[in-house]
């Protein structure tokens, strides 16, 4: 008897072939995601085209990770708060539009289940409520630097032997650049910007999404559970229709979808870069500023928990000790524009950036961008070259699982001889190729 896949899918039981939670080891989570990948939510087995069509959309796929995150040049945004609006006459918020939507949505279901048409008893669907929706970045970059940043530096300072090379603000910053140059190359971000673009950060980020339910983005259970729902299909029918995305790691998570009838048939609406322009700011505004203020307020901290420092020397020829005790100085918050101009800060800045990005420009190059930008600042203003800079080291393309990369590793998997010896590093000056250093 031939092997009839379907069949075989429609018999599984899917809560425990396909439960996986972070408690169960590597090789078991692997493929039982591996698995629900594939038939979590269909009988049929998964294929490229069905991925793209379904409203059912992975936002874990390619750049879906940074919807809503990223404008239409893949620059980091975040979203005008004070566009954003409360669900519910609660403490929930999300854009006017996203709410509308969702008030519509929870109409269309209420008259169903009035007309006889839906059960009145399914969790989650038939009363609906906003269990999570927007969550400022913000919070979560100041808990980060403040945890990270700041709170490590004392440590920093004690294990590489720093201690007495710090007496001012100018010795602080030479120890300090050490220290952020260590963060980025660990963890991929310092700067505000980028922080918004790596795990920290999600799409509640973005005032486009809405969870009805409180259920556990760990266990794969949860989300079964919910997609066994007998009203699941018509849940995700009357989702499409009020313009949003059912997320596919998270199917209790409702996403607006910005090409959709519901949004593009707004009276108001202009295109995807006029949309970005009025709802969001670049993620990079205040970027200088907040590095200035993070310089400054962790130099404050430190004096004030290590005021001074003792250093002692030997006579070489009589053996007496000699110690003396050191000060650090004071520095007062109106010296930082003074001694420190923007050239100071937009040099540190690009060298962070290069360490925080992957396309690893040499020095030469990052002489280039920083001459190119010390004349945007001084011919135009700080804010072009704030632009210019990061679209210098906007790397989203070169990054392993995007879709330039994914296109270029398969296109290459089966040449030979290939024409690199390093596949990432090739993807790496291909993409710089791109940018104009001057």
């Amino acid at each position: 008897m031939a092997f009839d896949i379907k069949k075989e899918i429609a018999n599984l039981d899917k809560r425990e072939a396909l439960n996986a939670t972070n408690e169960l080891g590597s090789t078991d989570i692997f493929y039982k995601r591996s698995l629900f990948k594939e038939i979590a939510y269909t009988p049929e087995p998964a294929n490229e085209l069905r991925e793209e069509l379904l409203p059912i959309r992975d936002f874990r796929r390619f750049e879906n990770y940074l919807y809503g995150r990223v404008n239409t040049d893949f620059d980091a945004v975040v979203p005008k708060k004070n566009l954003l609006t409360s669900i519910d006459d609660k403490d929930k918020f999300s854009f006017d539009f996203v709410e509308l939507a969702f008030r519509k949505m929870k109409k269309h279901i209420q008259k169903d289940i009035a007309s006889g048409k839906l059960q009145n008893d399914i969790p989650f669907i038939s009363e609906m409520k906003v269990y999570n929706s927007f969550q400022d970045i913000n919070v979560e970059y100041n808990r980060w630097v403040k945890d990270v940043i700041k709170a490590s530096f004392p440590a920093h300072v004690k294990k590489f032997n720093k201690r007495e090379k710090i007496t001012d603000f100018e010795s602080f910053l030479v120890v300090f650049k050490e220290h952020l140059m260590m963060i980025a190359e660990q963890l991929d971000a310092v700067t505000f910007s980028s922080f918004c673009l790596i795990s920290n950060s999600n799409i509640r980020n973005t005032g486009l999404c809405i969870e009805i339910a409180d259920l556990d983005f760990a266990k794969d259970t949860d989300k079964i559970d919910f997609a066994e729902s007998s009203c699941f299909s018509y849940y995700v029918w009357v989702a499409e229709k009020y313009g949003f995305f059912v997320d596919y790691n998270a199917p209790w998570r409702l996403i607006i979808n910005l090409a959709s009838p519901v949004i593009t048939g707004r009276q108001s609406w202009n295109g995807l870069e006029p949309f970005f322009d009025g709802y969001y700011k670049d993620a990079s505004d205040n970027d200088l500023e907040i590095l200035k203020n993070v310089a400054f307020t962790t130099y404050r901290d430190y004096i004030r928990q290590f005021p001074s420092f003792s250093t002692q020397k030997v006579d070489p020829i009589n053996g007496c000790i000699t110690r003396t005790k050191i000060t650090r100085q004071r520095f007062k918050k109106n010296q930082l524009d003074e001694d420190y101009p923007e050239k100071y800060w937009l040099s540190l800045y690009i060298d962070l950036k290069n360490v925080e990005k992957n396309l690893n420009y040499d020095k030469h190059q990052l002489a280039k961008i920083k001459k190119n930008a010390l004349e945007c600042e001084k011919y135009v203003d700080i804010s072009r070259a704030m632009r210019y800079i990061n679209s210098v080291f906007q790397d989203i393309p070169s990054l392993e699982g995007s879709y330039y990369w994914k296109f270029n590793q398969k296109h290459y998997k089966d040449q030979s001889p290939l024409p690199f010896e390093d596949f990432d590093k090739f993807i790496q000056e291909i993409v710089k190729s791109y940018k104009e250093l001057g």
